[in-house]
């Protein structure tokens, strides 16, 4: 997992308005805690505009698609990663 700042070449910038996310190599179960927290305090990211996750673009052909959660704002990923660890 890593935290990254999303400019404008992410689609969740140019789309939602996101600034901050997690990366995560591919999808795993380290990903299915945090995704139950937003959905606990923001509901369904089908309805919120607060977070979203999906998959990336391929970085190569034998490589996994790269799995991310985006938000909004800084704080939630903060308070998201205090209540989850």
């Amino acid at each position: 997992m890593k935290i990254i700042k999303l400019n404008r070449r992410y689609k969740a910038c140019k789309d939602h308005g996101h600034t901050v996310g997690l990366r995560f190599y591919s999808w795993c179960n380290e990903a299915g805690p945090y995704e139950k927290y937003l959905t606990k305090m923001y509901g369904s990211m089908y309805n919120s505009n607060q977070w979203k996750c999906g998959f990336g673009s391929r970085p190569s052909r034998n490589e996994p698609r790269p799995y991310f959660i985006t938000m909004r704002d800084e704080k939630v990923l903060t308070a998201m990663l205090l209540a989850v660890q």
